[in-house]
């Protein structure tokens, strides 16, 4: 029994002092190491596929939801605060390339370096220098000009805002009912205390040119009558006029229709 025991100790003995054998025991341990690897990450893989159409659906309806149940000055914010994380993520977006760019060029300005200049000398460091704040000064040139073509670009919309609102305001119809309604007296004691107070009467401008032949239809058919008594009527200098010209044509009997 004991010569047995000696016999197999000696053949462990081999084995382990055998290269080739360590060399397969090694490439088994490596092929089981990635098999077991492959057998995680399909789980992994298959955990994570499973459910996510679902998951998704039920965020989007949720979502929507959301929405319904927002009033429209709530849902406006909304906009508002996703616009304001895209331009923040565009800025980010930006200023990460921007910052790639400065890395290129600062690798190109390195390459066009001649492999046969010492970069040790004094002189050709100092020349080097000085080369890169030009780079510099150029990018921040541009940057600066496409600044301020965004500034003016958005000063434009602006101002071009504030003309349609003042179009807008010109042409308002109930001050201009209000100044219709205004009596000459009552006018003339706003004019006196225009100085204390900062009261106008809107006053309606527009002439209506009751001769012009586009408006014969007023005049001659039924359907474009002016009614006092409806209520969408709004009383104006244009619409009283219209009104009297067709009391003044009726009455010199021309074809008037009722």
């Amino acid at each position: 029994g004991e010569e047995q025991k000696e016999r197999n100790g000696d053949d462990g003995d081999e084995k382990d002092n055998d290269p080739i054998a360590k060399y397969k025991s090694l490439l088994k341990s490596i092929e089981q190491q990635e098999e077991e690897k492959k057998k995680k990450d399909g789980e992994l893989e298959f955990t994570w596929g499973l459910g996510t159409k679902e998951k998704a659906e039920k965020l989007v309806s949720e979502k929507m939801k959301k929405a319904e149940m927002l009033t429209p000055f709530e849902q406006f914010l909304d906009k508002r605060k996703e616009k304001k994380k895209a331009k923040r993520e565009a800025n980010k977006k930006k200023a990460s390339e921007s910052a790639e760019q400065d890395n290129q060029s600062n690798s190109d300005s390195e390459d066009s370096i001649p492999s046969d200049v010492d970069m040790d000398d004094p002189y050709f460091a100092e020349e080097f220098k000085k080369s890169k704040p030009k780079d510099k000064k150029k990018k921040d040139r541009r940057d600066e000009s496409d600044d301020d073509a965004q500034g003016r670009a958005e000063l434009e919309l602006l101002m071009l805002d504030k003309e349609d609102e003042q179009q807008k305001n010109h042409f308002d119809m109930k001050k201009i009912e209000e100044g219709q309604l205004l009596s000459k007296s009552k006018k003339k004691r706003l004019s006196k205390k225009k100085k204390d107070q900062k009261a106008t009467a809107a006053e309606d401008e527009f002439e209506v040119n009751v001769k012009d032949p586009r408006f014969n239809a007023l005049f001659t058919s039924h359907h474009f009558n002016i009614d006092p008594a409806d209520t969408h009527y709004r009383k104006t200098k244009g619409t009283e006029a219209l009104i009297q010209e067709k009391l003044k044509r009726r009455a010199n009997n021309d074809d008037i229709s009722e």
